[in-house]
Order: C-alpha cells, then structure tokens, then sequence
C-alpha cells in the first residue's frame, strides 16, 4: 500500500506516538489540539510522579531531514530573549511508515534555546554575506544533523557551525523533556 500522508495525518501521527512513549514511561498526558484546537508552541501537557508538569511541542518529519520551528530565522537567533520557545520539545522522524520505524530526539526547553539561537545567529550573521530582510524573515528550522550533535560547513560559510551540544545526541532522551 502506496498511500500518501497529508502533513495534517503526518503531525497527529507524531503526538500520538509521542503519547505512547509518555505513557509508557509512566507519566501522563494530554494532548491538547485534540481538546482544545491548535496551540501555538504547545501540543501536549505531562505530569511525572512527583506531579511535576511540562509542556511539550511536537515536530514530525517524514522524507525531509528537517522540521520548521514556526518561528522565523531572525526569532530564532534571538529566542534567548523573547518567549517564542515556551516548552520541551520532540522531534519525531518517521524512517518508514510500513513498517513503522521511528526516532524520536528529545530537547529540553533550555537546550532547544541555546541550539536554536546559536544555530540561526550563525546562520544570519557569521556567514560572511550580508543579512537581508528575507533572510531574517525566511521560516527557521531544526535538521536532524543539528539533533545528532554534529557541526556543519557550509559551502557558503567562512565560519564552521559549532554545535553547542558537539558529539551529543538528543536521540531516545526522554528524560531531557523534565529539565530546565
């Protein structure tokens, strides 16, 4: 069976697998676009043990390497100092659909942050080009390269990006989603 995925499917898929990985660690969750309609920056609440909550955003990719944060690039290099990056995030990699063979690479809100904003800051402003208004507007993203804790030359770039989590992977990280 061929059958294409809408984008639509693709993001249900992805918080219900993240769901089943909450739930089977024990803490409970709720999906709230299922409840409530579509939260910017928040798809699910859980609740540990200890009765700890955190919030979660969900981010699936399927046949593409990366994922649009929905913010933009110049947002992004700034998030150490607004509030666009307000939960936990998991990003979800679907390598098959039949049969279903999925990563799932785990930041807490701290390190989704600090990854995001040094990755876009190099992206406009350490590439030895200028920064144009469309650049600082394109949408910003996360690729699994950067999830992997791998450093990136760019053909363009006079600068290598530095990881700030180098040789760190983020994959199977479930606990990293209760950290600061």
């Amino acid at each position: 069976m061929n059958k294409e995925i809408t984008n639509q499917q693709l993001g249900l898929l992805g918080e219900n697998l993240v769901c089943a990985n909450l739930l089977a660690h024990g803490w409970d969750v709720a999906n709230l676009n299922v409840s409530f309609g579509n939260f910017r920056n928040i798809d699910l609440i859980c609740q540990n043990s200890e009765n700890k909550s955190v919030t979660i955003q969900i981010k699936t990719m399927y046949k593409n390497p990366s994922a649009f944060i929905g913010i933009t690039s110049y947002e992004a290099a700034a998030c150490k100092d607004n509030d666009k990056l307000v939960s936990a995030w998991v990003f979800v990699k679907i390598n098959t659909l039949i049969p279903l063979q999925v990563d799932y690479y785990i930041l807490s809100r701290n390190q989704m942050i600090e990854l995001t904003s040094k990755l876009h800051h190099w992206y406009l402003f350490e590439w030895n080009r200028p920064v144009s208004q469309s650049l600082k507007d394109s949408p910003a993203n996360m690729s699994i390269w950067m999830l992997q804790g791998r450093n990136r030359q760019s053909k363009y770039a006079d600068k290598e990006f530095v990881n700030p989590f180098n040789s760190t992977s983020f994959l199977n990280k479930w606990d990293n989603i209760w950290l600061p």
